[in-house]
C-alpha cells in the first residue's frame, strides 16, 4: 500500500487541469468528425423514417414513437 503522501501526489498529476486539456484538445478533433458522423447517420435515418411514416398515413403526432424505438 501506498504512502497518504504518494496518494495525494498521484492524484494531483491525474488530475492536473493543464494535463487533462491538453488531452481533450488533442483529442477533440476526431471526437468532433465521430459526432458528425453520428448526427449525420440519425438525421437520414429520422428522414427515412418520417417519409415511411408519411406514406402509411401515420398521423404526425405519432411519429415520436417511431422515432424513439
Amino acid at each position: 500500500m501506498t504512502e497518504p503522501n504518494q496518494r495525494q501526489t498521484n492524484w494531483q498529476i491525474k488530475t492536473d487541469t493543464t494535463k487533462v486539456k491538453q488531452i481533450l484538445d488533442d483529442l477533440r478533433p476526431d471526437m468532433l468528425k465521430r459526432y458528425e458522423a453520428a448526427v449525420a447517420s440519425l438525421c437520414e435515418m429520422e428522414t427515412k423514417a418520417r417519409q415511411t411514416l408519411n406514406a402509411a398515413g401515420v398521423h404526425t403526432i405519432f411519429y415520436v414513437a417511431y422515432l424513439l424505438v
